[in-house]
């Protein structure tokens, strides 16, 4: 006579497997997630940098003869920045907008900035700096400066 042993359901051991498994999954998905809109952020702020440096290097070589800024606008839908030429903001030459998933704190919403690089020598008036932010999280900010001597850094 064969007699056959029908188990039912899985063993404590298979279910500790199991949900360990699936925490570890769980844990790395939440540090790739992190990662990723840190990275963002952290793109986004030397991408405005190098936007920056390039007003600033147009100003320095008097390219059209002008001084060249950027214009970073928190009024428009979507929020964006510009780079121009001239004393004031009034046609981009170029235009950017931040990722998806980053906003601008300063300038504030309903807010423009401009940061203006002098003809030549590539200083600014004052010391003036821009901040972004991760929209899901507002406490992950990027300081973008620009000093009055005209060195940009972000921290």
């Amino acid at each position: 006579m064969w007699i056959i042993k029908i188990n039912k359901g899985f063993s404590v051991i298979e279910l500790i497997i199991v949900v360990a498994f699936l925490g570890l999954i769980g844990a790395s998905a939440v540090f790739f997630l992190r990662n990723q809109f840190l990275g963002t952020l952290e793109s986004d702020s030397q991408i405005i940098k190098a936007r920056l440096q390039e007003a600033q290097i147009r100003a320095i070589s008097g390219l059209e003869g002008k001084q060249w800024g950027i214009h970073f606008d928190n009024n428009a839908t979507p929020p964006f920045y510009a780079l121009f030429p001239g004393a004031s903001y009034s046609t981009a030459s170029s235009t950017y907008f931040l990722s998806n998933l980053v906003e601008f704190q300063t300038p504030g919403t309903g807010v423009t900035k401009d940061i203006i690089f002098n003809k030549l020598s590539g200083v600014t008036a004052a010391t003036d700096s821009v901040i972004i932010r991760l929209k899901n999280n507002t406490s992950q900010i990027k300081t973008i400066t620009v000093s009055a001597q005209g060195k940009i850094s972000v921290e």
